[in-house]
């Protein structure tokens, strides 16, 4: 109890923290997307993933490379809503984003 207590209280701490530093920008609050809970649970959905930059390392592998490679994954996913996903992490702290385009 005590550490679900901790975990109600440090993510109220970042939420207010966001908030703060948010109301200075310019940032939309329109352009956020609410988060639902889905119905169905998304390790019985059939989704497809694409994995395949993934496998480039980063020390090895050139801007131009990375931009081909997702030019020939995105030529099969003409019909498809695309998510992009980026995550980081620090000593101070974790980040991740979530973007997606509905039209090409």
């Amino acid at each position: 109890m005590l550490l679900s207590a901790r975990r109600a209280q440090n993510n109220l701490d970042i939420h207010h923290g966001i908030r703060t530093e948010l109301q200075g920008s310019n940032f939309k609050y329109c352009d956020i997307i609410k988060h639902e809970c889905p119905v169905t649970s998304p390790w019985t959905m059939d989704i497809d993933i694409n994995l395949k930059l993934s496998y480039l390392p980063k020390s090895e592998t050139t801007p131009n490379i990375y931009k081909s490679e997702l030019q020939s994954i995105l030529e099969g996913y003409q019909d498809h809503i695309l998510f992009f996903t980026d995550g980081s992490k620090t000593e101070a702290g974790v980040g991740a984003a979530v973007t997606f385009c509905e039209t090409r």
